[in-house]
């Protein structure tokens, strides 16, 4: 069997250039002119992890026999960067944190980037405190350990180049450049290290020390 014929599932993790792979995935359904039906999950369950997919029945119901699974990770570093954008842009807060925190919102706190993780990480804390690889929803903002828990390839968003070989190699396609999808920067020249101080280089060290320890990354 041709390996782009062998079944491949995606985990798109959030803000770790998920949405540029999806592009490219399409691009190579497109090439090899294959009727694929694709689901996104994360357009009803804020980006599936796999432990979701194969714990949740609507979503392993709908998953292939005897599928290999990937996932993309980010330098968690940029990553919160980019999680603070997503969410300060558009007037997204209120809309995703709900009322309670529009007063907080007001105050300009949560434009800052250590106020937002000042907030996010009290808010994610609530929520880990009951979470399991059961648990249906999670943050954009989890460590993303926690979506690619159990794949059978990890790479990393900033390794274009072994993204690139790893998809062509296994879907027998052509790969020119991965398309920057739902970018949450405006366009700027700032580097992420810009965004930071001391208090939240520790904030987010702590956050995301699985990511760190488990994918080799540094500040």
């Amino acid at each position: 069997m041709p390996a782009y014929l062998e079944p491949w599932v995606f985990i798109q993790t959030p803000k770790s250039g998920s949405q540029s792979i999806t592009c490219a995935l399409e691009d190579i359904v497109k090439q090899k002119k294959l009727n694929v039906n694709v689901k996104l999950w994360g357009n009803k369950y804020n980006h599936a992890s796999l432990n979701q997919m194969l714990n949740f029945e609507e979503m392993s119901t709908n998953l292939p026999k005897n599928f290999k699974s990937f996932g993309v990770v980010r330098n968690p570093y940029a990553r919160a960067v980019s999680i603070f954008k997503h969410f300060t842009k558009n007037d997204k807060l209120s809309k995703f944190f709900g009322p309670s925190w529009e007063k907080i919102a007001q105050s300009q706190e949560l434009l800052t980037f250590n106020g937002f993780w000042r907030n996010m990480r009290i808010s994610w804390l609530n929520q880990i405190s009951t979470y399991n690889s059961n648990y249906k929803y999670l943050f954009i903002s989890c460590p993303q350990s926690i979506w690619v828990e159990g794949c059978d390839i990890v790479l990393k968003l900033e390794e274009q180049l072994k993204i690139n070989s790893f998809l062509q190699n296994e879907f027998d396609c052509e790969i020119s450049k991965l398309p920057h999808i739902n970018s949450s920067i405006v366009p700027s020249n700032r580097d992420y290290k810009d965004y930071y101080d001391d208090e939240s280089y520790k904030m987010i060290t702590n956050f995301f020390e699985k990511d760190i320890e488990n994918f080799g990354y540094a500040f």
